[in-house]
């Protein structure tokens, strides 16, 4: 067993103790010196590296992070890859700017890539230019069709002439198509004037035109077909569609338009395709030769002088005389009276056989009638089949189709129907009690619209609502129907009783305001006062329909201002004012009296005011009668 004195590390101020047989007795033994001092050394050394190494990454720790930063950034390739994509949008705009060495740079590239995801996958490409190809394609279309009826027309009216007999001829000879021979002769058109114009400033970039050609204001003119393009797509075509012509009394204005320039022609006359191709070709010259001057377009024309050359191909002309037709009266006639008569025959035939066949129809679909053969001649019908005895006449049908009943040929063979409505009249059932008791009581009451009669046993109960006569007419009429044993209204609303309960509300909502110590009314109340007349009469009216007494108030009222005796007189001065203008519109009116009571009813107790100076109204409506 070990020494602990020798096993174990003790500091100098420790007392180590060791027992000896039975008793403690202080150990007098301590470390060697040299042993102390060696370990001394060893820990003074130790602390001087982690010192050391403390200092040196406090002085050169972030330049040892930051380039082990920027090591690790230039390893890493995605990393790369993101720097580069967060410059390269400001570096591509910077480069556009300053030159077009980026656009040269880049154009095999972006060629090569067109070309190769169109070898793999046209659709992309397709789906993006088709907002370009769609237009282009329908005008194409619609400039083709333009011209193929004008063609069409032209070969028309001149096909029954003699002239148009030498041209069959010549286009015969010459292996030109009938229409293009009647196009060469007939043609005559003028382009007069040619305007290049800025499509968003609406400015005139250039203008030419022939000697002669009368024009006012050539900058008017562009922007009056500036315009007129912008109006017709905000209102009509969209972004997409355009106008591409207009006419102006006899002349026609062509517009062809470029992602950068538009090209009007002003034309006397009919144009043809050639105009249109011209034009076409001259918007793209200019966009291929002037395009940079375009985009760089700020108010200068003059770069655009030189486009004269290119507008003056554009002032074509046909200078051809149009040969009036000399068309033979004998074949036109001929056509025409044909033509008639045969659509006469057509009309004719198809009107007897529509007829006929709603006639088969209706035989076909009434009970009690089988059709067994048709036949439609020309002057002489014929049907042929079986009739029950109380099946409906098949004559009677045939005035409804217009159709003769001398020129039908009828033959009905008798039988015996099973159809079950044939088989009812034949043997009749007996009526339900209940529902012959609702038949004879609507027939007898004869409800209007709004009221429903239902039965239970030998009670009808009626539900809706009904005037005041009408509910009146039914008790009495009651009376008189077979087998009723009680008539229940309650569920019927008198709708003459609701009006006038409807009326007295409207009147006695109407209050008519009075100035300050005034008695009588401005213009605007005095016609308020007029229509609470007219409510009164129409009252009047609808409660003597079931003799009921009316009894009306007018009440006059005045603010707390003053002494009782002056508020009460002139309270009962207005009252007394507004009773006599409600009798001078109609003398026939109901019982009406005059009341003052003076402030006695505020509207608003604990806060009278300029309001109270006014006359209400109270209406009592005695013996209405009730259902």
């Amino acid at each position: 067993m070990s020494d602990p004195v020798n096993s174990q590390r003790t500091d100098p101020g420790d007392t180590p103790t060791e027992r000896h047989g039975g008793g403690d007795t202080p150990s007098a033994a301590t470390p060697d010196a040299s042993s102390l001092k060696s370990e001394k050394t060893n820990e003074s050394n130790g602390d001087g590296v982690e010192a050391l190494a403390q200092l040196r990454h406090l002085l050169l720790g972030p330049e040892q992070h930051e380039i082990e930063t920027i090591r690790n950034r230039i390893d890493n390739s995605d990393l790369r890859a993101d720097d580069v994509a967060g410059v390269l949008p400001e570096a591509v705009s910077r480069s556009v700017a300053q030159n077009d060495r980026l656009a040269k740079a880049l154009a095999p590239s972006i060629g090569s890539a067109i070309k190769t995801s169109v070898q793999k996958d046209p659709t992309p490409l397709v789906d993006a230019i088709f907002p370009i190809i769609g237009p282009a394609i329908r005008r194409s279309i619609s400039d083709a069709l333009s011209g193929m009826m004008q063609s069409l027309n032209q070969a028309m009216e001149h096909s029954l002439s003699v002239q148009g007999l030498r041209w069959r001829i010549e286009a015969a000879r010459s292996g030109k198509p009938f229409a293009e021979v009647v196009l060469l002769h007939t043609l005559q058109f003028r382009v007069e004037q040619v305007f290049l114009i800025h499509p968003e400033t609406g400015l005139l970039l250039h203008h030419v035109g022939v000697d002669g050609a009368p024009v006012a204001d050539e900058r008017m003119v562009s922007g009056m077909i500036t315009a007129i393009q912008d109006f017709v797509r905000d209102s009509f075509g969209g972004k997409d569609e355009q106008l591409d012509r207009m006419r102006v009394g006899g002349m026609v204005v062509r517009i062809e338009r470029g992602p950068s320039a538009v090209l009007a022609a002003v034309i006397r006359g009919a144009p043809s395709s050639d105009v249109s191709t011209t034009m076409q070709e001259a918007i793209e010259q200019i966009h291929r030769e002037y395009a940079d001057k375009l985009d760089a377009f700020e108010g200068d024309v003059a770069p655009f002088e030189d486009t004269s050359d290119v507008l003056e191909r554009c002032l074509l002309h046909a200078t051809q005389n149009k040969i009036k037709p000399k068309v033979s009266p004998g074949p036109v006639i001929a056509i025409i009276i044909f033509t008639v008569l045969m659509g006469s025959l057509i009309y004719w035939r198809a009107s007897r056989a529509s007829h006929w066949s709603g006639y088969i129809e209706e035989l076909r679909s009434t009970p009690g009638l089988v059709v067994i053969e048709e036949d439609r001649g020309w002057s002489t019908h014929r049907v042929s089949g079986l009739r029950d005895p109380l099946a409906s006449d098949p004559y009677e049908f045939l005035e409804a189709h217009d159709i003769t009943p001398d020129k039908v040929d009828a033959n009905w063979r008798m039988f015996e129907s099973l159809d079950p409505s044939i088989a009812a009249l034949r043997h009749p059932q007996p009526p339900d009690p209940e529902t012959e008791l609702l038949r004879i009581a609507t027939g007898v009451l004869q409800p209007p619209d709004g009221i429903t009669l239902s039965v239970s046993g030998t009670t009808i109960t009626i539900k809706g609502d009904a005037s005041h006569a009408w509910i009146a007419s039914a008790k009495a009429e009651s009376t008189s129907i077979p087998g009723l044993g009680r008539l229940d209204l309650s569920g019927v609303g008198d709708l003459d009783l609701y009006r006038a309960r409807v009326l007295i509300d409207d009147i006695q909502g109407r209050v008519i305001p009075f100035d300050s110590g005034r008695t009588d009314v401005d213009q605007y109340m005095a016609e308020q006062i007029a229509d609470i007349a007219r409510l009164l009469i129409e009252l009047t009216s609808v409660t003597g329909v079931f003799d009921a007494g009316l009894v009306v108030r007018v009440v006059g009222h005045s603010d707390p201002a003053g002494d009782e005796t002056n508020r009460n007189r002139i309270s009962l001065a207005r009252a007394e004012y507004v009773l006599t203008e409600l009798l001078r519109h109609n003398p026939g009116l109901p019982t009406m009296t005059a009341v003052g009571l003076g402030s006695s009813q505020p509207i608003r107790a604990d806060q009278p005011g300029d309001a109270d100076r006014r006359v209400s109204f109270v209406v009592e409506m005695k013996q209405a009668g009730r259902n």
